[in-house]
């Protein structure tokens, strides 16, 4: 008997793991696919924080201190634009942006000689890639270099984008029954993880129940 009941323990622990497993799996897919929704098609503004390099004190000060607070994601046609103002240009020349660590050309989309301000817009391949702003600063004689990070979860739409070309017009109907096949998945998948927690509960109880019928009867 004591072996018969070695066995029984044995089977609802692998049962328990393989009902934890199951769960885990389907609940870290939701997760998932919430992370990566897109960003729709629109501008809109976010705020930024600047990082000196160096860890300088003043350096980080004066990175602050000539970059915009605010600057704009534009995502159009699938691509994603930053424009990021900035202060002090009389002061400086040779801006360079570097994206993932490597140069990416911008376009002066705006500049103020009398204020010594200018805008420069660069594109990204993901809003959270890696971005380093460089430039030379002439009353330092040399280039100097810093982190821009935007702040991604400030994104407030200005102005929403409805895009669609003669292929996407043609094929209308098209789209809407690959979302509803979408939206059958999904629900496919929430039925699942409910039947996952509901039989996993009936085996607990079944299991439980044999396991008090076999001690008594022992």
């Amino acid at each position: 008997m004591k072996s018969f009941k070695n066995i029984l323990q044995g089977k609802i622990s692998k049962l328990m793991s393989l009902l934890l497993i199951g769960i885990m799996t389907l609940t870290s897919n939701f997760a998932y696919a919430d992370k990566n929704d897109e960003i729709a098609s629109g501008i809109y503004t976010l705020t930024n924080e600047t990082k000196y390099l160096d860890g300088n004190e003043i350096g980080d000060s004066m990175s602050r201190s000539y970059t915009d607070d605010n600057m704009t994601l534009e995502k159009r046609d699938g691509k994603i634009y930053y424009t990021l103002g900035l202060s002090g240009a009389q002061y400086m020349n040779n801006h360079r942006i570097l994206v993932n660590d490597e140069s990416v050309e911008f376009e002066k989309v705006e500049e103020n000689l009398e204020e010594g301000t200018i805008k420069l817009k660069f594109e990204v391949t993901n809003p959270d890639d890696t971005i380093l702003i460089q430039m030379y600063v002439d009353a330092m004689g040399r280039d100097v270099e810093y982190q821009l990070i935007p702040n991604l979860d400030s994104l407030e739409l200005v102005e929403a984008f409805e895009e669609s070309t003669p292929e996407e017009v043609d094929s209308s109907s098209e789209d809407k029954e690959s979302e509803n096949v979408q939206t059958q998945v999904k629900e496919s998948s929430q039925n699942n993880l409910s039947n996952v927690i509901i039989i996993g509960v009936v085996v607990i109880l079944a299991i439980t129940i044999i396991f008090v019928l076999f001690k008594r009867k022992k």
